[in-house]
């Protein structure tokens, strides 16, 4: 799939008639979240854009078109509700839209999202989301979509990854999968990482690795653990003896090491006796584990850092066609990223490419003095630098 440099990865179009009071509401909080909330302040270039189709262009009784050929992937979330099921120009319009997302079914796609019955029925043989039977109030509901458009908007970008001539990457994509890093030895670790899992199973697709019981007889352990880290995003449930346990440090290194998404679960009770350096530079959510009321905060944010992720080796699978020798990183740059470089870095000929904002100058100052030589640029000053 061709893209043009300056057209973003991801178009996500928003579609709902006139009439349906809901509509608008729903919009902006995807909007705010896909645009700004979901990227906390980084920066990822030309990553994704958010467009509405909610009233007649001009002169018309019907929207602008959607234009596939904006993005390398778009997707269309479509409202089927009643005031656009008995519109004839509007269900005629869905119907267009669907079928132009089947001419290239790996880079479109519609996803509808049936707030009545009737709309399950509104494009035959599509699966839509279950609006309808979330038994929520609007704004769990509004989270619930926001999470599994998440899962669906990363798979898609995978995909994308997968066929590009330019990335290389091949294999066949998967959903998301969760890596719940836990320790067993205070009162807390293990029975947290079972009502999350339990948590992903009733209100999610979501598969997860929990323990030792999922590791097949006569597997290698440490082989199989590092495997799947590697292919999942990791919540570390950070309780009293995580710290301490030898098997929870291994986990959070090798995660950084590959550059695996990740969140920390804050679920301190009494206190640490001794911080772990290397859980730094990824979101910490607060999960009290007395009350277990934020599972959806943690999930929802990792969600969140997987499509940014996902978004980044997009990004970076554009500039390396053209011969780049830089280093690129997801996440800012910390000491522990030069320990995870291959090649490693030779002073004075390796660049560190991130995504922007860039580092504040008193990391900057340390990083340079445990690494003199190697350079540091976010995104855009290394873009900058690049124009002729």
């Amino acid at each position: 799939m061709k893209r043009h440099p300056d057209r973003p990865f991801l178009a996500i179009y928003v579609l709902w008639h006139p009439d349906f009071a809901e509509g608008a509401v729903i919009a902006d909080s995807l909007v705010r979240h896909f645009q700004h909330e979901a990227f906390d302040g980084v920066t990822l270039g030309n990553g994704l854009i958010v467009l509405n189709r909610s009233a007649p262009a001009p002169g018309l009784q019907r929207p602008l078109p959607v234009d596939w050929d904006l993005a390398a992937v778009t997707v269309v979330v479509g409202f089927t509700e009643d005031k656009l099921l008995n519109d004839k120009v509007w269900k005629d319009f869905l119907a267009e839209v669907a079928q132009g997302s089947q001419e290239e079914p790996r880079a479109r796609r519609v996803i509808p999202v049936a707030t009545v019955r009737s709309g399950i029925e509104a494009m035959p043989g599509i699966q839509a989301l279950r609006w309808n039977r979330w038994e929520d109030s609007d704004a769990d509901r509004q989270n619930r979509l926001t999470r599994d458009l998440t899962i669906e908007f990363s798979l898609m970008l995978n995909r994308y990854l997968e066929s590009s001539e330019q990335s290389g990457v091949q294999g066949e994509s998967k959903r998301v999968r969760i890596f719940l890093s836990h320790s067993k030895h205070d009162p807390y670790g293990e029975g947290i990482a079972k009502q999350i899992r339990g948590w992903l199973r009733e209100t999610t697709i979501i598969s997860s690795f929990f323990d030792i019981q999922d590791i097949p007889p006569g597997e290698s352990i440490g082989e199989f653990l590092t495997i799947q880290i590697e292919s999942c995003a990791v919540v570390a449930i950070h309780t009293d003896s995580y710290s301490s346990r030898e098997w929870c440090r291994r986990e959070v290194i090798h995660a950084k090491r590959r550059q695996v998404p990740m969140v920390v679960a804050d679920c301190i009770s009494d206190a640490d006796q001794r911080g772990f350096p290397y859980m730094g530079n990824v979101p910490i959510i607060r999960l009290d584990p007395s009350r277990m009321d934020r599972i959806e905060k943690v999930i929802g944010r990792l969600l969140d850092v997987t499509l940014r992720h996902t978004l980044w080796r997009c990004q970076v699978a554009a500039v390396e066609s053209n011969d780049s020798e830089e280093i690129f990183l997801a996440n800012a740059p910390e000491l522990i990223s030069l320990a995870g470089l291959t090649p490693r870095p030779a002073p004075g000929e390796t660049v560190i490419v991130y995504p922007d904002p860039a580092l504040p100058a008193e990391e900057e100052a340390l990083f340079q003095d445990i690494a003199p030589g190697v350079r540091l640029k976010c995104l855009s000053q290394w873009q900058a630098e690049k124009i002729p």
